[in-house]
């Protein structure tokens, strides 16, 4: 008798879990598109996993609801299994939805704490259920494809990397706008492509976004960087061939110092980078005289797209770069919450730029 007492708190132990969730009983979805439709409805688009990774074929469901939560649960009486976005990878705002006040829309995500929040979040220039039922020619099944394509573009400092939680946080700071990854898609290649980041005002889309040159210039003004950064500039007309009128530079290293000065009021952008050049047909760079002329150039060239960006962005009254929330935390007395996008769009924000030539590659 007494050896089954030592087998009762086994038995306790091993009992199983009471929350199980067994993978036979989902439907995974890695890949959603959220829609806001003319009577105020959403739409609904998951893209999972086929079964047999043989197959070519993505589980896509496109459904209608009154929210994401009354969307989602409508999509349960369709399929099999039960619709789980533990998983998910990629969530994709359509454009309609953008332009409105964004949050409550996304509310039900940050309620349920199965949700993945690090999944990816971008927006697109059209709905999302065009752009994922769209043909893509890719090796990479279409259900994981748009959290790679962002990923490649982070890489390359396209854009930064988003998540859901981090939109959350933006979204809830007064002091910063949102901006998101914008996804246009390119019939003639059959693919996605990641054209900028998409500014908001208010937590509502401006309509206007950062282009792919814009926005490497955004990140680095962010310190968003990743370990690529690349930018490419003509600096020369009338050479042959024409590449040998360009110049190509990698940025090792760049920080940028945004301070808030008053008296008058104002903001104070300094970036300093270190740079090394990655492509120059003429060559010849060996000369301090010549290293001089492409410090001043490059100088030059990156104050002008700082200065531009900041043009866009005060018109559109959109703070992307949280210059709000520097100025709540270090001149509180110039900081109106009600009135800060007025404020943005009309203060002097000036731009300084230093660049120290530390590279020009192994040829020379």
């Amino acid at each position: 008798m007494k050896k089954y007492l030592y087998l009762l708190p086994a038995i306790i132990l091993l009992s199983g879990c009471w929350d199980q969730n067994l993978l036979k009983d989902v439907q995974l979805v890695y890949t959603v598109g959220w829609d806001q439709n003319e009577d105020g409805s959403v739409t609904s688009t998951a893209l999972a996993p086929p079964i047999d990774q043989t197959v070519e074929h993505v589980n896509r469901l496109t459904i209608e609801g009154n929210t994401l939560r009354d969307a989602r649960y409508n999509m349960d009486v369709y399929v099999a299994e039960h619709i789980d976005f533990a998983k998910l990878q990629a969530g994709i705002v359509g454009i309609d939805m953008a332009r409105d006040k964004l949050y409550p829309f996304l509310d039900v995500l940050y309620r349920n704490p199965k949700n993945h929040l690090n999944a990816r979040i971008a927006m697109t220039n059209t709905s999302a259920a065009e752009l994922l039922s769209s043909k893509i020619d890719s090796q990479r099944n279409q259900s994981e494809y748009f959290s790679g394509l962002l990923e490649s573009s982070e890489l390359t400092s396209v854009v930064p990397n988003i998540s859901l939680q981090r939109a959350c946080t933006i979204l809830f700071d007064p002091g910063t706008d949102l901006y998101l990854p914008y996804i246009t898609y390119e019939k003639d290649m059959l693919r996605a492509k990641v054209s900028g980041i998409g500014l908001f005002s208010k937590q509502k889309y401006t309509d206007v976004y950062l282009n792919e040159d814009q926005s490497v210039i955004f990140n680095i003004l962010n310190n968003e960087t990743s370990t690529i950064v690349t930018l490419t500039k003509r600096i020369t007309d009338g050479k042959e061939p024409e590449v040998s009128n360009w110049v190509s530079v990698n940025i090792e290293k760049s920080k940028t110092d945004i301070k808030i000065k008053e008296n008058p009021f104002r903001a104070e952008i300094t970036l300093k980078a270190d740079i090394t050049i990655s492509e120059y047909g003429p060559d010849h760079l060996q000369s301090e005289k010549k290293l001089n002329e492409f410090k001043a150039f490059w100088e030059k060239e990156l104050k002008k797209d700082i200065d531009e960006i900041l043009e866009i962005t005060q018109e559109v009254e959109s703070d992307v770069l949280g210059i709000g929330k520097r100025t709540a935390a270090f001149k509180p007395a110039y900081w109106d919450e009600e009135r800060w996008h007025d404020i943005y769009r009309d203060m002097e924000i000036t731009s300084k730029v230093s660049v120290k030539m530390i590279g020009t590659g192994i040829i020379d």
